[in-house]
């Protein structure tokens, strides 16, 4: 090693650590936050653990107590025993008994809760048992009138939907605020404990004294002088202890490198030199504490997979360096408050949020109100959603400027288990824009031919969504807006023609190539000799369905996704919208009328209606992207419907507001119907995919069936397994703070999920396919020469200058993954020998010649 060389490990060493204590402050920080706001038992996942473990326990000793001290009895009664008349009348089953169950399990989680943050926020004053009764006395009072009020909504004839939004306030306080507005709004008169204190505090002193004897959390101390004080056990505090130091233990932040990360050569050695490298290993695993899953971390320790190596060993050399010009515009664009954000409206996300909606004044009508409130939701949960995305940005463009001062930066990668390569740390070449648009690959070789400009011209009208068209269209496009691009290069704050593109962080970059281009072409003739690190980036065409078309040789899905050779590229996304809309046309015509459903007390919309209000909206290949692209990957209808609510019809009713065709009545039933529409018209244009798709659940699912999981070698000898392990899960109902919980503790009991092993088998099966691909490429250009790598999974990039030689080698790769594999037959004879009977026969091929994809233009493109 030279100096040079020792000085910059010494500070890579020094980085790791920083990022490791950085991750340990954090946490740390949290844990005292959790612990000024009192919110201990609930916010922290010590806290949770110790709530779960022994509310249980505590419930049925509860719950016993109740129920002798419910019984009536003669002579002089304790001064709670009105309370618990309360609660008698107030809580009861469907068939009109006591609901014994729900008050036990009410008076465990306040007693509980109160415990708990009184053992580990002790303050000055001390945890007096008289304190700690009245919380969780007063905790059960809340309950006690959320029910009283719910049961008096039941006999009106108005007014039934008064305490629908308490689920939605976060926290105790704002809870108990709204139920009292609500009370007081329809006219309850709510009953009344507040006379009552010492009761309260005698009912409450009972549960805690009870929770005593079955947690052995804490100890019960007093003198002469003081009261009675909660004091935790020695086992209490050392567990809660260790269970801190394990998450503070296992606190940490990733960061980039700034010299070469080290080869991964086995599961556990790679990647980070110091303070991370403990928190990594080549293969990110679950379950491995199980038989299954200590048999797979054996048999991965032995497994010989140089190729597999050399290709994340590969990606993980590149050297990279900040933008430098699109970190000071990003600074600039800060500095007027905001920074640029693809997935915000108008690709702006302002980091001035707006002023809160002004409270209705005291003579505002009920409407008014109903309005108020109606923005006030949305407000805050944009603001919520603002704030999450400002706080990334943020961290993002410091992240770069801390980076900025050095020559080269990397990223240590490692994979998930269907082997797709990913990057360690979250900043990187595989985040978003904004972070992208910062990255340039460090000494690039320059260009050697006059047409490598080409590939910079198509990176340009890529970046600004202009990828559905030729290779000539995209090139003629960025040539008509040339003006633009020099302008916004040269006066981006002034010009920012690049901010209304679809990836705007990135297209800034472009720019700013573009013009050096065009200086060097000017001063030398030709781009010949020019050196640029903006990458070019090779995408696949709907990714898991090229691969499924191509080991079942399917002629039709091949051409619909551009296996076959094409003058332009087809869009799939867009040959399903346009299926979708002749649906469409057809339902809005002769689709079914509208019903009143009497047992949901709801609209049922028919189709017409329903297709109508998709006509309106406008279904396109943005609409359908998604769902087409996931059903390669198991997606069924119910995951379409998600997709559609979360992508599409939420966002619009975000950005529309009353505007949007979508409402609060219509949007689920919109969703579901567009989801079968999706659903249809892709099976209609891939069939061998379902078939496929079909034939992989048949062979999991008679795995299984021997109890054994399903695993299976990649081409490249990386052995996968799905760790899909059951647990049994301990399920706790209860009621507390006006909200209803399930309470589920899991707990392993050996066995394989059969669901889940059968479920997934699809998703990852492909991934593990295109993930191979994506390693046989890199080999194959590592040996060709290239030595930069910006990997997406079906995105390949490398620089400019060196395209031609990867849009060869990209196509070579798949061509020989599946002419030198028949990776169906192979997972087949990988699972045979964990089958007592003979598996199902693959589908049938189709006739397809893969070799034609040697002349598509546009598999990768």
């Amino acid at each position: 090693m030279t100096q040079v060389d020792v000085d910059m490990m010494e500070e890579e060493l020094k980085l790791e650590s920083a990022y490791r204590l950085a991750g340990y402050e954090t946490m740390q920080r949290n844990l005292q936050q959790a612990k000024e706001n009192s919110m201990v038992d609930t916010a922290t996942p010590i806290g949770q653990a110790f709530f779960t473990h022994k509310l249980l326990a505590v419930k049925d000793t509860i719950e016993q107590w109740l129920i002798k001290n419910m019984k009536p009895k003669a002579g002089v009664k304790p001064n709670y025993t009105f309370l618990l008349e309360d609660l008698k009348r107030e809580f009861r089953t469907e068939d009109d008994e006591v609901d014994i169950d729900t008050i036990s399990s009410i008076c465990a989680s306040v007693t509980l809760s109160a415990i708990l943050n009184a053992l580990t926020l002790k303050g000055e004053k001390g945890n007096y048992l008289n304190d700690v009764a009245a919380k969780a006395g007063r905790g059960l009072y809340y309950e006690y009138q959320m029910k009283a009020f719910e049961n008096w909504l039941k006999t009106q004839d108005t007014n039934k939907g008064a305490l629908a939004g308490i689920e939605k306030r976060v926290g105790l306080h704002y809870r108990y605020v709204y139920l009292k507005q609500a009370m007081s709004k329809c006219g309850y008169a709510a009953p009344n404990w507040d006379s009552q204190n010492t009761a309260i505090r005698t009912l409450g002193t009972a549960f805690v004294v009870l929770a005593q004897e079955e947690t052995n959390y804490f100890t019960l101390e007093a003198t002469m002088d003081t009261p009675s004080e909660l004091i935790p056990t020695e086992q209490f505090t050392e567990a809660w202890q260790r269970n801190e130091d394990n998450m503070l233990e296992h606190a940490r932040q990733s960061c980039p490198m700034i010299i070469p990360p080290k080869d991964w050569t086995s599961y556990e050695d790679g990647g980070y030199y110091g303070d991370l490298a403990s928190f990594t290993s080549l293969l990110r695993l679950k379950y491995l504490d199980t038989i299954f899953g200590k048999q797979y971390k054996r048999r991965l320790m032995q497994l010989d997979i140089p190729q597999v190596y050399k290709a994340v060993n590969s990606i993980q050399a590149t050297p990279w360096v900040i933008n430098k010009q699109v970190l000071e515009v990003l600074k600039q664009c800060r500095q007027n408050n905001y920074i640029p954000c693809s997935s915000e409206n108008g690709n702006v996300l302002s980091l001035e949020n707006d002023d809160a909606p002004k409270q209705p004044a005291s003579t505002a009508t009920d409407e008014e109100i109903k309005a108020y409130k109606k923005k006030a939701v949305e407000y805050y949960k944009g603001l919520k959603r603002r704030m999450s995305l400002q706080n990334r940005a943020n961290t993002i463009i410091n992240t770069a400027e801390r980076f900025s001062s050095y020559a080269h930066i990397y990223f240590p990668w490692n994979m998930d288990f269907r082997g797709r390569i990913y990057p360690i740390p979250s900043f990187s070449p595989q985040s978003d824009d904004l972070n992208k648009g910062l990255l340039l690959f460090a000494d690039t070789p320059p260009c050697q031919h006059e047409e490598d400009i080409k590939w910079l011209a198509i990176t340009g009208a890529n970046l600004a969504g202009v990828d559905k068209v030729s290779y000539d269209d995209r090139i003629a496009w960025v040539y008509q807006h040339e003006e633009d691009i020099l302008a916004s290069a040269a006066d981006p704050m002034g010009h920012q023609w690049w901010l209304q593109q679809d990836e705007p962080v990135q297209m800034l970059a472009f720019c700013f190539e573009w013009a050096k281009a065009k200086q060097w072409i000017v001063a030398h003739g030709s781009i010949v000799g020019w050196v640029t690190g903006l990458p070019y980036a090779q995408d696949g065409t709907c990714s898991g369905l090229q691969h499924f078309s191509a080991i079942l040789r399917d002629p039709i899905g091949g051409k619909a996704v551009n296996l076959v050779p094409q003058d332009k590229p087809n869009d799939i996304y867009a040959q399903v919208a346009e299926k979708v809309n002749e649906f469409l046309k057809k339902d809005a015509v002769n689709g079914t009328l509208d019903e009143w459903d009497e047992k949901k007390l709801r609209m049922k919309f028919g189709t017409k209606t329903l297709a109508q209000i998709w006509l309106n909206f406008g279904v396109n290949r943005k609409v359908t992207k998604r769902p087409t692209m996931t059903l390669a990957y198991g997606a069924k209808k119910a995951g379409y419907t998600a997709q559609i609510m979360e992508d599409t019809i939420k966002k619009a009713m975000r950005e529309q507001g009353e505007a949007c065709v979508f409402t609060q009545s219509n949007n689920f039933q919109a969703a579901q119907y567009l989801a079968g529409q999706i659903w249809d018209a892709v099976g209609q244009t891939v069939v061998k995919a379902v078939e496929g798709m079909d034939w992989l659940h048949k062979c999991a699912k008679l795995v299984t069936k021997n109890s054994n999981v399903v695993s299976w070698v990649t081409p490249l000898g990386l052995l996968l397994q799905q760790s899909y392990v059951k647990f049994d899960i301990e399920i706790v109902k209860l009621r507390c703070a006006g909200k209803r919980y399930r309470i589920y503790t899991p707990h392993q009991n050996g066995q394989i999920d059969k669901s889940r092993q059968t479920n997934g088998i699809a998703p990852n099966f492909i991934h593990s396919m295109d993930a191979c691909h994506l390693q046989l490429t890199v080999c194959k250009c590592k040996d060709a020469g290239i030595n930069h790598f910006t990997m997406i999974h079906d995105s390949y990039g490398c620089p400019m200058s060196q395209v031609d030689i990867m849009y060869k080698l990209v196509r070579e790769a798949f061509i020989e993954l599946y002419t030198e594999h028949d990776v169906l037959a192979e997972f087949k004879e990988s699972l045979q020998y964990l089958v007592t009977k003979e598996l199902p026969a693959p589908p049938k091929k189709g006739e397809l010649d893969l070799n034609i994809i040697r002349d598509s233009k546009y598999i990768f493109c």
